[in-house]
């Protein structure tokens, strides 16, 4: 089954396992919450995943299994933590973040692509 996710989050925790879904869009918004979402199966459509983040923290697992053609996001002054892992489907993604005063981006495994043409920008949010 292929769903479409918008998943909201203000204060709470969230855990989001999304190995047994086929997606093809994934949004999320997080206020000052905790989000772990982990795409530990691979997805078998093309898909887009879109975040923004206030003051809370965004931590995307195994992005590699994700097969994405799209990420992209935002975060004011919290955090986003991005891992590949070892499971690279996409040979091309277009990737953009415009991170604010926040603590951190990192992004990990990002090496391993297969493609060149990958790269991740970081841009300061414009008020």
């Amino acid at each position: 089954m292929v769903t479409d996710f918008d998943l909201n989050i203000g204060t709470g925790k969230g855990t989001i396992n999304l190995n047994e879904y086929s997606f093809i869009e994934f949004k999320t918004n997080i206020g000052t919450g905790q989000t772990n979402i982990d795409f530990s199966g691979v997805n078998s459509q093309k898909a887009t995943v879109d975040f923004e983040v206030g003051t809370g923290q965004l931590v995307l697992k195994n992005v590699g299994n994700a097969n994405l053609s799209s990420l992209s996001g935002s975060f004011g002054t919290g955090s986003v933590d991005i891992d590949f892992g070892d499971g690279i489907t996409q040979t091309e993604m277009f990737s953009k973040i415009n991170g604010g005063t926040g603590k951190e981006l990192i992004v990990k495994k990002l090496t391993k692509m297969k493609s060149t043409n990958q790269k991740i920008t970081i841009l300061p949010n414009k008020k």
